[in-house]
């Protein structure tokens, strides 16, 4: 049977995500900084460019940014990767799902584990990574062209790190 969200089919979609490794940047137009980000949500959408996966997070604590999007607590910085037409993104869906399912379960993820499974479960309408607060640090790079480009580490944040900025880290309730 195959997954699907919202109509998409996410075989044919993420074909080849199972075993891509994640990528140590990408994904999100973020001014450089530091930045905590809530997950608002977290869909699969198709529209005239192609398949897009976007993951919506809301900025709820700056570490340290410049001035612009991304700065200030009322910013988005989201995750917007087509599938269609960028070969780079499934890697950079990775490296989010990594830093949000490490965020979520408090302990490291194998990267070999986060599959289509995992990215239908997280798009599905009961948005179960909806609240979990994620670290992201974005840095300027030269591209080999000489152009700027935003390189994005992904990471997780522990209970006590949230804690240390008054914040509460939403985690999957131990079992029994």
């Amino acid at each position: 049977m195959a997954l699907e969200v919202g109509g998409i089919n996410l075989d044919e979609a993420l074909d080849g995500f199972d075993n891509t490794p994640p990528s140590s940047g990408g994904g999100s137009y973020v001014l450089p900084g530091e930045y905590i980000l809530r997950v608002e949500n977290i869909t699969m959408k198709k529209g005239f460019r192609g398949i897009s996966f976007v993951g919506t997070n809301k900025v709820v604590h700056v570490i340290k940014s410049e001035e612009g999007v991304g700065s200030r607590l009322d910013d988005e910085a989201n995750v917007v990767e087509n599938l269609t037409k960028n070969e780079n993104a499934k890697a950079n869906i990775k490296a989010y799902a990594v830093a949000v399912a490490e965020s979520f379960y408090q302990r490291k993820v194998d990267p070999k584990n986060i599959k289509k499974d995992f990215i239908a479960r997280c798009c599905d309408a009961s948005q179960p990574l909806k609240d979990v607060l994620v670290r992201v640090v974005a840095k300027q790079v030269k591209t080999r062209a000489g152009g700027d480009y935003t390189a994005k580490t992904w990471s997780m944040l522990t209970v006590e790190e949230a804690a240390k900025y008054g914040l509460t880290q939403k985690v999957k309730a131990p079992a029994g």
